[in-house]
């Protein structure tokens, strides 16, 4: 019998709730047959490293074991928006920019960046790139002695992530991104970098909560308990990057407010589950 760890099942769980998502609003989804496909060969993955990790001592299937669902819900996040409108066909941001614009008439997501020169709209950019560093290499530097501490972490991680994109199935928002081209330079090295990335990755939709701010928070909590002496970087780094989403004009302050009480609910009733349910 396969002995799937807790984050396996939390995996399985999301693919198989998305699959009957699709079959069941098939009409009104582009290319859902391969979108299926994909989520077929998901469980096929999960089921072949809990299988491979239990018979075999092999380092590279175990790490690919315990890393995966991270690198997972870089498709998972394309997803969403490919299959946000099967309920609503428009995005929801009327919604959001009228809380938006209730509690935070200013505008920081259009007024900020034209303000600041192009250095600093760089150094912004980078620091939301670091993001993605901040994902990874905390944990896999911590992974050689501090294993069950980056089980954890990436179970919670991917608890947040997927709590998000079904925020983002079920209420998807553009954000302000298409307000970019107006108020947001070519750039020189990280602004160009950041429009690949979201050309290549994001497919709309996905704006509110953050999950780029809650995963933040749960990333940078992590990360200073791996490394104690470093805690305040970690935590300055965490409060630069959640500054970032909504400077460099990718989220609502509304989406970065609720990504914070997101990060954070996640990260205390996370703990909690793991320790009740991780075998």
């Amino acid at each position: 019998m396969i002995n799937f760890n807790l984050t396996d099942r939390f995996v399985l769980f999301y693919n198989f709730t998305v699959t009957i998502y699709i079959l069941v609003l098939f009409s009104s989804i582009q290319n859902w047959q391969l979108l299926l496909a994909t989520h077929f060969l998901i469980f096929l993955l999960v089921f072949f490293l809990a299988n491979k990790d239990r018979d075999e001592e092999s380092p590279t299937i175990h790490w690919l074991h315990i890393w995966y669902p991270i690198l997972l819900t870089l498709w998972f996040y394309s997803e969403t928006g490919l299959i946000r409108h099967a309920i609503f066909p428009e995005d929801l941001d009327p919604i959001l920019l009228r809380w938006e614009t209730t509690l935070f008439p200013q505008r920081y997501y259009f007024t900020v960046p034209l303000s600041l020169s192009i250095l600093t709209l760089e150094l912004l950019h980078g620091a939301y790139f670091s993001y993605y560093l901040l994902l990874f290499i905390p944990g896999m530097i911590a992974y050689k002695n501090q294993e069950a501490d980056v089980k954890k972490y990436i179970f919670i991680a991917t608890v947040s992530f997927f709590i998000s994109y079904w925020i983002f199935i079920l209420f998807p928002s553009m954000g302000p991104t298409p307000l970019r081209s107006e108020v947001m330079p070519k750039g020189v090295f990280f602004i160009p970098l950041m429009n690949f990335l979201y050309t290549l990755f994001d497919k709309g939709g996905g704006a509110f909560p953050s999950s780029h701010v809650a995963v933040t928070i749960i990333a940078g909590w992590f990360g200073s308990q791996f490394f104690p002496k470093f805690k305040h970087i970690f935590f300055g780094w965490g409060a630069v990057i959640i500054l970032s989403t909504v400077i460099c004009c990718y989220h609502y302050t509304i989406d970065t407010i609720t990504g914070i009480i997101l990060g954070f609910l996640i990260l205390i009733w996370g703990q909690k589950l793991y320790a009740r349910f991780n075998a």
